[in-house]
């Protein structure tokens, strides 16, 4: 299954980072379009902060919110990973 996420479009280092680690990145213009992530089609979405974006608000996500805020690239694509294997998509 291909990998896709969510991310902020403020958030280019990982933005970046995600693509080279191989996963379809939709951007996330503020909360403008939050309300048409439907769940079952992504791995996560990733967020400077949940404070910033109300992302949590909207019932139909059943997939990890990454706070992007105090962790690498790396750290978010080691929590999508972990999240994937869980079976939380």
């Amino acid at each position: 299954m291909e990998k896709k996420v969510v991310v902020e479009n403020t958030l280019k280092p990982y933005i970046e980072f995600l693509e080279e680690s191989g996963y379809d990145v939709h951007k996330l213009y503020k909360n403008e379009n939050a309300s048409r992530i439907e769940s079952t089609k992504y791995d996560g979405v990733v967020v400077s902060s949940t404070k910033s974006i109300p992302i949590k608000r909207n019932s139909k996500l059943n997939v990890p919110i990454i706070e992007a805020e105090g962790k690498t690239p790396k750290e978010v694509l080691d929590i999508l990973i972990t999240s994937h294997d869980n079976g939380m998509r």
